[in-house]
């Protein structure tokens, strides 16, 4: 066991001075999780749109947006993005949180790091007065969708995401944060 493995997590809210590591994890996790089922031209002109510095820099200082980080010692080793705005058609609430991206490094699965995040998104749902929280999930991502589905998230539609030029279709997911 290697020193990193004996470290508790620890969970905090990003802040703009992380936006560099951040940016790290954030191409990280997204090449890791999607490079092996899509075309590296579509995986380089998503990361060259969509995950920039100051992409990222104006989603930390927008206030609709909230971004947690786990550390395990001096590494980020996952993060969630939360945004309030509209809610889906398809999921049954007036006012919801979106987990935008929920992400754990490949070395730090299986340590718990995701149910870590998954706490603080539904805590911050609570806090923000939403009654229900959601997300999109690629259809072909299934240990995703198997890890929410223990956190009670079903399917209630659907969305198209695109990835540099492929459209693609993402499950919404959604579920009560007050046991309703």
């Amino acid at each position: 066991m290697d020193s990193a493995d004996s470290l508790q997590p620890t969970l905090r809210q990003a802040t703009s001075k992380e936006v560099i590591p951040l940016l790290e994890l954030v191409k990280t996790t997204f090449i890791e999780t999607f490079a092996k089922d899509n075309t590296p031209e579509d995986m380089q002109l998503y990361v060259k749109t969509h995950l920039s510095e100051s992409k990222l820099a104006s989603d930390l200082a927008d206030p609709n947006q909230t971004f947690y980080v786990v550390y395990v010692g001096d590494t980020m080793a996952g993060y969630t993005q939360l945004k309030q705005g509209k809610t889906p058609a398809c999921v049954p609430a007036t006012q919801s949180l979106e987990i935008h991206r929920i992400y754990v490094h490949s070395q730090f699965h299986k340590r718990g790091i995701g149910s870590i995040l998954m706490k603080a998104c539904l805590e911050a749902a609570l806090d923000s007065q939403a009654t229900h929280v959601w997300l999109g999930v690629w259809e072909y991502n299934v240990n995703a969708q198997q890890f929410y589905k223990k956190w009670d998230f079903e399917i209630m539609g659907e969305h198209t995401f695109v990835l540099g030029n492929d459209p693609q279709r993402d499950w919404i997911m959604a579920r009560s944060v007050r046991g309703e």
